[in-house]
C-alpha cells in the first residue's frame, strides 16, 4: 500500500520578528545599520541626503506644534497656577508645592508627547526614503547591485500627500499618545508605551514595504511583531523626553536601526 503523498513544506518568512531578528534590541540594530552603511556602497550619500530632510522636517513642524502647545496649554495653565499664587489661601498654600510638581511632569509629557507627534508626521513624509534605503540594504545583503529605485526628490515631492494618507493610522495614534498624558497616574505609561510602538513601526515599516513591494504579503510579514516592536521603539521615544541633545540624536538613530533591520534580517544573524 504506497504512502499518501504528502503536501510540500511551507517556506518559512525571512522577516524582523524571526527566530534571530526578535532577538535584536535597539542597540543591536543600531550596531547592524553601522555596519550596513560600512559595507553597502553609495548609502553615506543617502544618510546626508536623508538626514537633512528629516532635520528639516522636524524642526519646523516640532516648532509649529511647541508652539501651539504652549501657547494655547502651557501658558494658561501656568497663569492659572500663578493665580493660586496670589489667592492667600493656606491650604492652597500647602498644595501649592505638589501642584508644581504635577505641573511640571505634565510639561515633560506634553512635550515629548509632542516632538512625537512632529517626528512622526516626518517620518511619515518621508516614507519614500526610508524606503529606499532599507531596498538598498536589502539588495546589497543578498549579493546583488541596488536593484530599488533610487530616491529622487521630484517623486518624493509628488508623493507627499498619499504617505500622510498612507500613515493617518499612525498620526492618530500619535495625537492619542498627546491626550494620554493627562490621564491620571496612568497616563506617563500608557504615553510612553503608544511611543514605543509608534516609533518601533517606523523602524520595521521600511524593510516591510520593501518585502511587500515583491510580493509577499504585509500581514504574514507583521505577524508575532508586538512585543518586539514596542522593544525597538523604547530607545527613541527615551531620547525623545531628553532636550536638545536627545533630539538630536533621534533622527539619526532611527535611521541607523531602519538600516539594521534590513541588514540583519536579509543576512539572518543575530
Amino acid at each position: 500500500m504506497s504512502a499518501a503523498p504528502q503536501a510540500p513544506p511551507r517556506a518559512s518568512v525571512n522577516r524582523p520578528g524571526g527566530h534571530t531578528v526578535t532577538r535584536a534590541g535597539p542597540l543591536r540594530l543600531l550596531a547592524a545599520g553601522r555596519e550596513a552603511f560600512r559595507e553597502v556602497p553609495g548609502l553615506r550619500g543617502l544618510l546626508l541626503q536623508g538626514l537633512l530632510l528629516l532635520y528639516l522636517l522636524f524642526a519646523a513642524l516640532g516648532g509649529v506644534a511647541l508652539g501651539g502647545v504652549y501657547h494655547f496649554l502651557v501658558q494658561p495653565l501656568s497663569q492659572r497656577m500663578a493665580a493660586l499664587d496670589a489667592a492667600g489661601n493656606v491650604f492652597l498654600e500647602l498644595l501649592l508645592p505638589l501642584l508644581a510638581g504635577l505641573v511640571w511632569l505634565a510639561q515633560v509629557l506634553l512635550l515629548a508627547a509632542t516632538l512625537l507627534l512632529a517626528l512622526v508626521l516626518s517620518l511619515s513624509l518621508l516614507s519614500l526614503w526610508f524606503e529606499a534605503l532599507a531596498g538598498r540594504v536589502a539588495a546589497h545583503a543578498r549579493g546583488g547591485a541596488a536593484a530599488e529605485a533610487p530616491f529622487r526628490l521630484g517623486a518624493w515631492l509628488r508623493s507627499l500627500g498619499r504617505a500622510v494618507g498612507d500613515n493617518g493610522f499612525l498620526l492618530a495614534l500619535a495625537v492619542l499618545s498627546l491626550l494620554l498624558g493627562f490621564v491620571p497616574v496612568l497616563g506617563p505609561l500608557l504615553t510612553f508605551a503608544v511611543g514605543s510602538y509608534l516609533l518601533g513601526w517606523a523602524v520595521r515599516e521600511p524593510y516591510l514595504a520593501v518585502r511587500a513591494a515583491r510580493g509577499e504579503a504585509l500581514r504574514d510579514l507583521r505577524r508575532g511583531l508586538l512585543g518586539w516592536t514596542l522593544r525597538v521603539g523604547t530607545l527613541p521615544v527615551l531620547l525623545a523626553m531628553v532636550p536638545w541633545l536627545g533630539w538630536l540624536l533621534l533622527p539619526v538613530v532611527l535611521i541607523y536601526q531602519v538600516a539594521g533591520v534590513a541588514w540583519l534580517s536579509e543576512r539572518g544573524r543575530p
